[in-house]
């Protein structure tokens, strides 16, 4: 079975169909697989007016993820910088400060002992 792993693209003009963004990402990507269409990252309003925004895509393996992250990704006749996805949600809880609704990796909050919160 092949782990699947979510990273962001940026960059990407909005008048672009996620069809193309997944046929593109494959055609210029040697081993680079996408086993679902790319997602915009924002909402329809929060692209409204704006020339490029970012997808969430979803690369099947680690190599391909891995190779991705450090070298981006080629597609439109250019380069597109990749970064990781990090998965969180209102009920997600920081291992940093112990509040709730943040990942870990984007804490900005104070150290907090998981056995007293102290």
């Amino acid at each position: 079975d092949e782990i699947w792993h979510k990273v962001i693209l940026h960059g990407i003009p909005t008048t672009s169909s996620f069809t193309t963004v997944q046929i593109e990402i494959e055609e210029f990507n040697p081993g680079t697989h996408l086993p679902h269409l790319p997602r915009w990252l924002t909402t329809e309003a929060q692209r409204q007016d704006k020339a490029a925004s970012a997808m969430v895509l979803t690369i099947a393996g680690k190599d391909s993820t891995d190779k991705a992250l450090s070298k981006g990704l080629s597609l439109f006749g250019r380069k597109f910088k990749v970064q990781g996805y990090l998965t969180f949600g209102p009920d997600t809880q920081c291992n940093k400060c112990l509040a709730f609704g943040h990942h870990t990796a984007q804490c900005i909050g104070q150290t907090h002992c998981a056995i007293c919160s102290q």
